[in-house]
């Protein structure tokens, strides 16, 4: 798995921050060729810089301000595709879900996308 594939998305990202995502998001990502023997440093082959949340933080600011819960899984079907889903902690027998996707990020991007509407 490409460790950018933790963070969201540019676009997802500006969505999220209009809607009042106020949280500490600086990171980062290096590829180390090799891990050093003591006490000699890394060698680094590749360093890029994000400036974007991970899902895990949108997902706590979605459950710990709006009271929203994303959860992604398998949708159960044949194809084994994922389903996303929005429970609402206030009134939990409502839910919002999206199915059909065959990829767990791609779920997940759709879904917080669906949770923006609701707030």
């Amino acid at each position: 798995m490409k460790l950018e594939k933790l963070f969201v998305p540019y676009d997802l990202g500006v969505k999220i921050l209009e809607k009042g995502f106020d949280e500490e998001f600086v990171s980062h990502m290096v590829y180390i060729e090799k891990l050093p023997k003591k006490p000699d440093p890394p060698t680094i082959t590749y360093a890029n810089l994000f400036f974007a949340p991970m899902y895990q933080q949108v997902i706590d600011w979605f459950r710990e301000k709006h009271k929203l819960v994303i959860d992604v899984g398998l949708s159960g079907d044949e194809e084994c595709k994922f389903a996303g889903r929005i429970y609402d902690s206030f009134f939990p027998h409502m839910t919002k879900g999206r199915t059909g996707e065959s990829d767990y990020y791609d779920t997940l991007e759709k879904i917080i996308y669906e949770a923006l509407k609701l707030i």
